[in-house]
């Protein structure tokens, strides 16, 4: 699986050579009904050294989290057929106490290409969400010490906190081959290119991200900062 062939995949959809079309159910369900389950897809054991965690990594981090379960479906769009676009959110956590362990502090959100097939969720190809085009991940730690709990790992080891860091819940592909995100820490909306690199990250207008590596524009309402910690944007519509 490769970084390379989402990118193809993906900008074949953008450019409109493969037509997206939305679920008939979704479209013809009247008032009233209830949903209905029409098929269970389960993705089988898929270990993050596939997305290039070393082995120490994820031998360090395997008494605190499934290291081969990977969270892929934060966020969802059906693409085409039985491919779908889907994003990781800030990565694995666990919170005892009053403490937010990072098993993985180098995790990144990860949006990744999958299909369903046989009762199976098949990864295609993966994209790491970067600060720019030749830098590192923008991982999932929180901003500030406002936007969420404190993070540690290992337990007793307080990790520094990452101005860039994204808790991406939700994902929609734009007609013109960028991604739409939203997350929690800010709560702020991102724009991410088709390579990974986040081109803009909107953030309430009360909020300043000192240190940030790639442009942010303080524009959003300003009530969005009221939010409780990690009751960010969970989800977004683009018409």
């Amino acid at each position: 699986m490769k970084k390379s062939k989402l990118t193809r995949v993906i900008g074949a959809i953008a450019l409109g050579v493969i037509v997206v079309v939305p679920g008939q159910a979704a479209c013809t369900m009247g008032p009233g009904r209830s949903a209905k389950v029409l098929r269970k897809y389960t993705l089988p054991p898929y270990s993050l050294a596939n997305w290039g965690y070393t082995a120490e990594e994820l031998a360090a981090a395997e008494p605190y989290m499934l290291t081969d379960r990977p969270a892929i479906g934060s966020g969802l769009q059906h693409l085409v057929g039985n491919h779908f676009l889907s994003v990781t959110d800030r990565g694995p956590s666990s919170k005892p106490a009053d403490k937010r362990f990072f098993p993985l502090p180098n995790f990144t959100p990860t949006i990744v290409l999958f299909k369903a097939v046989r009762d199976e969720i098949i990864p295609e190809g993966y994209l790491p969400i970067i600060i720019s085009e030749s830098g590192p991940g923008a991982t999932g730690i929180p901003n500030n010490r406002t936007n969420d709990s404190v993070p540690y790992f290992p337990p007793s080891t307080l990790l520094s906190f990452n101005p860039n860091g994204l808790d991406i819940e939700d994902i929609h592909l734009l007609p013109c081959g960028e991604f739409l995100l939203v997350e929690e820490y800010s709560p702020s909306v991102v724009v991410v290119s088709l390579s990974g690199v986040v081109l803009k990250r909107y953030i309430p207008a009360s909020k300043t991200l000192p240190g940030a590596a790639y442009p942010v524009s303080s524009t959003l309402p300003s009530i969005l900062d009221q939010v409780r910690a990690n009751r960010g944007l969970e989800s977004i519509a683009v018409s």
